[in-house]
């Protein structure tokens, strides 16, 4: 069954604009003037008088769009609603047409969330004398800081580690799924990432049905004075990771003598 409904409202604007004037800069107490000589979308327009490029852009994007041709919408199946941020979840099922997503299901399982499940890590080994630097350095990125002069016994061995050849310094999983996708292999060779696809076998599956799909609308959400530029347009990574998994499947089962269903991956 599709797992589609509801109506698609893509042109719907996530906060009132109003048809295109020729308002001047004066008129609107903006700093220059809308006009095709400024801008490229002229309309529509918000209540102090800019452009809704957010609006303009998901009018576009939206025409011919369905939840039955939404590719979008059977990604957000494969990935869960954790693609989303909590505070546009509700705005977007209602802009894709499609019912809300339960909390938990059987979503895709990104390939470093399922190294931390299992206990694998996906970073090369270091010196034993280095490891209690690991650590702190990441805390300290995450932190937004760390630079060489802070630990330069862990940033010369990262780089002496990065300058050995890929024969030379030690596998890791993040080694062994860069090879997968350009080889046949089967399970002997990497039974790690062998399991890694039978984990996301259903999710996968619906991937390759949103890739049958003739559209995709993927909705930009903005507050009204947000930049809207920045704004991410979370399904779309989803695509990137998505292809990432299947490339592996399909060398995969190409490995296992499946011709036919390496090529539907």
């Amino acid at each position: 069954m599709d797992p589609t409904g509801g109506q698609l409202h893509g042109s719907d604007r996530l906060h009132e604009s109003t048809p295109a004037t020729q308002q001047t800069a004066q008129e609107t107490d903006l700093p220059i003037e809308v006009s095709p000589e400024t801008t490229y979308f002229t309309e529509p327009r918000m209540a102090d008088g800019r452009v809704d490029y957010a609006a303009a852009i998901n009018r576009i994007t939206s025409e011919g769009v369905t939840p039955e041709n939404n590719a979008s919408i059977l990604m957000l199946h494969a990935f869960g609603p954790e693609l989303l941020d909590p505070q546009w979840r509700a705005e977007y099922y209602q802009r894709v047409g499609m019912e809300p997503l339960a909390t938990e299901g059987q979503w895709f399982v990104d390939i470093k969330r399922f190294a931390e499940q299992r206990g694998i890590d996906m970073d090369p080994p270091l010196d034993p004398e280095l490891e209690p630097f690991r650590e702190e350095l990441m805390q300290t990125i995450r932190e937004g800081g760390g630079d060489s002069s802070e630990h330069p016994e862990l940033f010369q061995a990262l780089s002496e580690l990065a300058r050995r050849p890929p024969t030379e310094r030690p596998r890791t999983l993040a080694d062994h799924l860069d090879d997968a996708t350009r080889k046949a292999w089967t399970a002997e060779d990497y039974p790690h990432l062998a399991e890694w696809l039978e984990v996301n076998q259903e999710p996968l599956e619906m991937v390759v049905a949103a890739s049958l799909r003739s559209k995709r609308f993927d909705p930009v959400l903005a507050s009204d004075g947000e930049p809207w530029i920045g704004t991410s347009l979370p399904v779309s990574a989803a695509f990137t990771r998505a292809g990432l998994a299947l490339s592996a499947r399909s060398t995969y089962r190409l490995g296992s003598g499946e011709v036919d269903r390496a090529i539907d991956d």
